[in-house]
């Protein structure tokens, strides 16, 4: 039997399994045989579609703004990074006439929900073994028709989504940003943006309601990953800037993500990706769009 202490926080280990991970997935890329790393087409400089992009908006934008905390220690960048999204989502909240529902009080959201006695909570969590890890809470979208809340949880340089049903209380967590329903709500698409290991998750609803991740392996991720080689290269330096989802109907989405030069550039790249389920299948098809 192994006996793991309640206070231990695993998740520093996490990292460094993590971090390890990726750099032997770097070295055995670099080690490929030059003919194979030949063997990719490469885009033409006709062959991209650029397009002017907004400023950065969600955790870019808040992060801009906490470069104006100027700590003595972490404690004090703590309080005003927690200032900055306590301003951020109550000003949302605002915006969504849900202030006689919800608040946001420093680092935690509280939610009323019809027939609970107290309301729901979610707080941003510390690290007990690493004081500088922490996963950063923003409300991030808002679905008045159906009531859904979307909370983004950041944490290191990956983000994960939380959707709150308002009227039941019930919530789930999906690996991913960018969440989106399709229209008949029988599935959920989300998107892993960390560089070199992007990714489009599709997750699908059971007979309780509750949404499952798809097998990637079976939704072309090979087809995917070509793609992003046909545009970035293999020595991928680009800086993703955003992703948009548009679902053409509940079997029908686009997906572009849009990579700049530079990360101070005002105009990025679009690269396309269609997902399409015929109606007689239950799995995704992902189709390269050039």
């Amino acid at each position: 039997m192994t006996i793991t202490p309640k206070n231990f926080d695993l998740r520093p280990i996490n990292i460094i399994v993590n971090m390890i991970v990726w750099i032997l997935l770097s070295i055995l890329t670099m080690s490929l045989p030059i003919h194979a790393q030949a063997d990719i087409p490469k885009a033409r400089m006709d062959d991209y579609i650029w397009e002017v992009v907004a400023e950065e908006e969600g955790f870019g934008a808040i992060y801009d703004s906490s470069r104006l905390c100027q700590p003595d220690n972490f404690a004090s960048y703590q309080y005003c990074r927690q200032q900055i999204l306590e301003a951020h989502d109550n000003n949302l909240i605002q915006q969504w006439g849900l202030a006689d529902r919800m608040v946001r009080e420093l680092d935690t959201l509280y939610i009323n929900v019809p027939n609970r006695q107290y309301p729901l909570s979610f707080r941003e969590n510390q690290s007990a073994v690493y004081e500088e890890a922490i996963d950063y809470l923003a409300l991030s979208g808002f679905d008045k028709n159906h009531q859904q809340l979307l909370i983004e949880k950041q944490m290191w340089e990956t983000s994960n989504t939380i959707v709150v049903d308002l009227n039941t209380g019930r919530h789930q967590e999906f690996y991913g940003s960018d969440l989106s329903f399709s229209p008949d709500g029988s599935y959920i698409v989300t998107v892993e943006t960390y560089p070199d290991f992007e990714q489009v998750m599709l997750w699908k609803k059971d007979a309780q309601g509750v949404y499952h991740l798809g097998n990637m392996e079976d939704n072309g991720y090979d087809v995917f990953t070509d793609q992003l080689a046909f545009y970035n290269g293999t020595n991928n330096t680009v800086n993703l800037h955003k992703v948009n989802l548009q679902w053409l109907n509940s079997n029908s989405l686009l997906v572009d993500f849009y990579y700049k030069i530079n990360i101070d550039d005002t105009v990025a790249y679009r690269v396309r990706f269609n997902y399409i389920k015929p109606d007689d299948s239950s799995k995704w098809q992902v189709i390269a769009v050039r």
